[in-house]
Order: structure tokens, then sequence, then C-alpha cells
């Protein structure tokens, strides 16, 4: 994906009413598209992708993650994983 591109749609998605923040962050919790609403989440959601790494590979270890999902009373989390 072009940067540009990634931007334009990190955009879109930060400008729809229903969604409260968009971040993007490196595994290791760097932050490369801030968000000050969930730039703390980034911390507990880290482990949580390497967590559910690991229990899809212990299923089936040639199925890589692609993306977590969490839904909540108030939220809907989703977090892809790419590289």
């Amino acid at each position: 994906i072009k940067r540009r591109d990634m931007e334009t749609c990190l955009q879109r998605l930060s400008a729809r009413e229903d969604v409260h923040g968009v971040l993007v962050a490196t595994i290791d919790g760097r932050i490369l598209y801030p968000s000050d609403v969930l730039k703390e989440w980034v911390a507990s959601l880290a482990p949580l992708c390497e967590y559910a790494r690991v229990v899809v590979r212990n299923l089936d270890p040639h199925d890589p993650i692609r993306a977590v999902r969490l839904r909540t009373r108030n939220y809907e989390i989703i977090v892809t994983i790419h590289d």
C-alpha cells in the first residue's frame, strides 16, 4: 500500500461519526499515525495481538493471523496486522 493511499484511507475512517479514533503502531508500540484518544491503548493491544497470533499458530501453524476483532457493549476494536 502506498503511504499516500494509506493516509487517505485513515483520514476517511477518522472522519466518520461512529469512529472514535484510528491509530497505526508497530508491534513494539511505536506510534506511526497518532490518535490522542487511543494512545494509551497501544500498550494493551500489542500483547493482545501477540497472544492472538500464538493461539492461531497453535491451532494451525500455516494460518497467519491478519486481524483481531474485539467487541464489547460500547466499543468495537479492530486491529489489523501487516508487515
